[in-house]
């Protein structure tokens, strides 16, 4: 394997050359899936793992770390804000609440996503509940929170 030669001896050969380039490389991986896993069912090259893995650092779903949502809130908020040029000033009652029950199987691009959304579609400054997408938190599977929200057909009407 090429890129196991690279890692290894720190040099390429241009393709039609026999000349070695040496490279100064530095390589940063990441990967949501279990890497031990993935090796043991041959999906993964235990080689390859050796050569890049100096260096591990984990960091947990969104879902553990809920301390963290209010800062990636205000963040994601803030460059929205901005890039659609739009004075959000308030945040509705329980919509934080709501925002930190919910676990984000689709981790921060999930809450990044969620809150475009809200900004998308805040009309008066202010984000509102009703305009989230259909989420269930854990304690409430059956609850849509975009019930404010009309159906195709009573648009067109």
């Amino acid at each position: 394997m090429k890129l196991l030669r690279v890692l290894e001896n720190k040099c390429i050969e241009r393709i039609g050359s026999n000349k070695k380039i040496g490279v100064d490389l530095r390589l940063i991986s990441a990967t949501n899936r279990n890497i031990d896993r993935e090796i043991s069912e041959g999906k993964f090259r235990e080689d390859l793992l050796y050569r890049i893995n100096t260096i591990t650092i984990y960091v947990p779903p969104l879902r553990e770390r809920k301390e963290d949502i209010p800062a990636f809130i205000k963040f994601f908020l803030n460059n929205f804000k901005n890039e659609m040029k739009k004075n959000i000033t308030k945040i509705d009652d329980g919509l934080m609440d709501i925002l930190l029950s919910y676990d984000y199987p689709g981790n921060i691009r999930e809450l990044r996503n969620i809150v475009e959304r809200l900004v998308v579609l805040s009309d008066d400054g202010i984000l509102k509940k009703r305009d989230l997408p259909v989420i269930k938190p854990k304690n409430e599977m059956n609850f849509e929170f975009s019930a404010g929200l009309k159906t195709l057909r009573e648009i067109r009407q």
